[in-house]
């Protein structure tokens, strides 16, 4: 029942932004009423729209260009930026 909502909620032309008008607080409400699998769809889909942003492909190009030019994250150096988070 729930999918043949959001599918007609997404068939309606509505301009970006009016379809759910819900506050944090209400998404955050909705989110913990998702199974284990929609959250993790939610956590991956959340991680995409990250990674297209141009920081992060900039930041990206960078770490790439540094590791052609020979600079290289040691093991040691990995395991400390993993621990401080």
């Amino acid at each position: 029942m729930r999918k043949a909502k959001e599918k007609a909620a997404l068939d309606v032309n509505l301009p970006a932004g009016q379809l759910f008008d819900m506050s944090l607080l209400e998404l955050k409400q909705e989110v913990t009423r998702l199974s284990k699998r929609e959250r993790q769809e939610l956590h991956a889909y959340l991680i995409r729209l990250k990674h297209n942003t141009p920081e992060w492909k900039k930041a990206t190009a960078k770490r790439i260009k540094a590791m052609q030019a020979g600079r290289r994250v040691t093991a040691e150096e990995l395991e400390a930026r993993i621990a401080r988070g």
